[in-house]
């Protein structure tokens, strides 16, 4: 049977959140990691990796984080003060 998913990007679209929710959803984690890296200038130099978490409300969700060499943090959230997501 065939699937369709409907994106309403229309008010934006955080990019590492839209890959972990595809990853979620049962697409290949592995081949969605190495074309993040392959987006980059300098594929070899990006961490990325995903883990599941429990979100503020309580349920459980996956996240991905891209962290470049050098620094120990994934890359900070652009979410306002307040707003409410998986960081």
């Amino acid at each position: 049977m065939k699937q369709t998913l409907w994106i309403d990007s229309r008010a934006g679209i955080s990019g590492d959140r839209f890959a972990a929710a595809l990853i979620g959803l049962g697409a290949p984690q592995r081949g969605m990691i190495q074309a993040i890296k392959s987006a980059g200038e300098e594929p070899s130099i990006l961490d990325v990796h995903t883990h599941i978490e429990f979100l503020p409300d309580g349920t459980l969700g996956r996240r991905l984080h891209i962290t470049l060499p050098g620094k120990q943090e994934p890359l900070p959230s652009r979410l306002p003060p307040g707003a409410r997501g998986t960081r």
